[in-house]
């Protein structure tokens, strides 16, 4: 079947910003929680579910984490996933509907939008944390996404590269393909049998290729 739409996440699909976050909350692990993988284990997840979550019975410490995010936001080296850009233009030739599907916040997505002018005019659509009820791991965020361009699972390609985004992905029934930049290969085919380390080498003759498994 014709494929119509392409759901991109942001962080470790799009943009080249995980080891970033990684290391921020690692930080926040060992300093509230005396964990040492935090960072693996929160990504895809929003930052309301990771406040409410790991850090819901303290209201200081959640205040104190969104403003030290914020300001490392505000630092971060903002670098697109090799290909990607150009994986984008070759989608639209193609006439096929693109959109940001993210757990990151409208307000974290401003400075994005302030750090690299024109990216929203890289999408058809861009959704945000507050667009959907639950966090990844469900698999809401992609469901919306299909809606709103009333495309089928079948006709409907999905693109992640964490655990949590992974599952996501993979239990709303669309076409998950699976990016080794978060995690090795051999973890991300736990979730689907597609994966690439990055889009250089993805052309429309290989999506052409990919098939429905649900």
């Amino acid at each position: 079947m014709k494929i119509k739409a392409a759901l991109f996440d942001l962080d470790g699909v799009i943009l080249d910003t995980e080891p970033q976050y990684t290391f921020f909350w690692n930080e926040q692990g060992r300093k509230y929680l005396n964990r040492v993988n935090l960072g693996l284990e929160i990504k895809g997840m929003s930052l309301h579910f990771i406040l409410q979550n790991y850090f819901g019975d303290d209201p200081k410490t959640r205040k104190q984490i969104k403003n030290d995010l914020d300001y490392f936001e505000r630092s971060m080296n903002l670098e697109f996933i090799p290909g990607i850009q150009d994986f984008l233009l070759k989608l639209k030739s193609r006439k096929i509907k693109t959109a940001v599907v993210t757990s990151s916040s409208e307000r974290k997505m401003e400075n994005v939008y302030k750090k690299i002018p024109g990216f929203k005019n890289l999408f058809d659509k861009i959704f945000t944390a507050e667009d959907y009820p639950k966090s990844k791991p469900a698999p809401d965020c992609y469901i919306t996404g299909a809606a709103y361009f009333k495309t089928l699972p079948e006709e409907t390609l999905v693109f992640e590269d964490s655990v949590n985004g992974l599952i996501s992905g993979r239990d709303s029934g669309m076409i998950l393909v699976g990016l080794a930049t978060t995690n090795p290969p051999e973890t991300v085919r736990k979730y689907t049998t597609i994966v690439i380390k990055n889009f250089v080498d993805l052309s429309l003759e290989k999506i052409d290729g990919l098939s429905y498994a649900p």
